[in-house]
């Protein structure tokens, strides 16, 4: 018989909480690096997003070459699964992620998108059959009064002149919180089609570069990198290199354990960012005790998920 509000969980491999806890903080780190390179940007976030999205193609696509050649292990399903991950994880949750730091920073940004779980444990319900237990839906309850908690934050800021605090402004990292809830899914297909995890990622993040540069082309000036003031530079290839070896072990993660499991551990950056924003970035990162409030019960909620998943 099963326990009636879940029990700890003991089927999950350590290798996959361990990757999972190392996407999460590397997460954090490109948070850090998006919001100190678009700082002083004007065109901030869309100069980030090309710089992280190159990074990404020039790392990733040579492992999976030499790796997986010639037997690259892709079926129709897998390669439609993985370029739907580059469409709404990369393409668009990803640009609204970069856009929202650039407004009202990466400690407020990461806990609002961290209810990503809500939708990603739901969606993996259905479509991939998990189970979710009353204790791991109470966790991702948690997750969200934590999002509450920073919007509350954000609507009692219009006098800091670092953040925008129109209702709006919340919209978009929400919606960024959608798109990266859906990754997952994709991704997991993809995985389960035996297509190795750096091939999954390099389709993923071509479509997503091909993606974006016609979306620029046809809707703004495609920015050139040989242009880029030299630090700001310098801060979106950390993002990028920050942000490779997030896709690594956060795709390495789905493989080995649950979609509903590692995505909530990795919806704990918040309480790091807010961590590292007050050590490293305290001149253009205001931490409140509400942020940090907000933070820890998003916390909370991904160790709940985590332990009773």
């Amino acid at each position: 018989m099963s326990e009636p509000f879940g029990s700890l969980s003991t089927s999950v491999p350590a290798s996959g909480l361990a990757f999972a806890v190392g996407a999460t903080l590397f997460s954090s780190l490109v948070a850090l690096a998006i919001r100190a390179g678009t700082d002083t940007d004007t065109a901030g976030s869309q100069n980030a997003l090309l710089v992280v999205l190159l990074t990404n193609v020039v790392l990733i696509l040579p492992v999976a070459v030499v790796s997986s050649y010639p037997d690259f292990g892709l079926t129709p399903t897998s390669v439609g699964a993985f370029a739907m991950a580059g469409v709404v994880g990369t393409l668009l949750g990803r640009s609204l992620s970069y856009a929202s730091i650039e407004r009202i920073g990466a400690s407020r940004t990461a806990p609002i998108k961290s209810s990503q779980p809500l939708h990603a444990t739901l969606i993996a319900m259905v479509v991939l059959g998990e189970q979710v237990t009353p204790l791991h839906m109470a966790g991702i309850v948690l997750i969200v009064g934590g999002v509450a908690v920073v919007s509350w934050d954000l609507s009692r800021s219009s006098a800091d002149s670092s953040v925008d605090a129109s209702p709006y402004e919340l919209l978009v990292p929400l919606g960024a919180a959608f798109f990266y809830g859906l990754e997952p899914i994709f991704a997991k297909t993809g995985i389960n089609q035996g297509t190795p995890v750096a091939v999954g990622l390099a389709i993923k993040t071509l479509v997503a570069l091909v993606g974006y540069t016609l979306v620029m082309r046809v809707r703004w000036t495609l920015p050139d990198p040989r242009t880029f003031d030299a630090t700001q530079l310098r801060w979106y290839v950390l993002a990028g290199l920050f942000n490779t070896a997030f896709l690594a072990s956060f795709y390495l993660a789905i493989q080995v354990a649950p979609v509903s499991v590692v995505v909530p551990v990795v919806t704990t950056s918040p309480l790091v960012i807010v961590a590292l924003s007050r050590a490293f970035l305290p001149d253009i990162e205001r931490v409140t005790w509400r942020v940090a409030a907000g933070a820890v019960v998003v916390v909370a909620g991904g160790v709940l998920t985590t332990l009773y998943g």
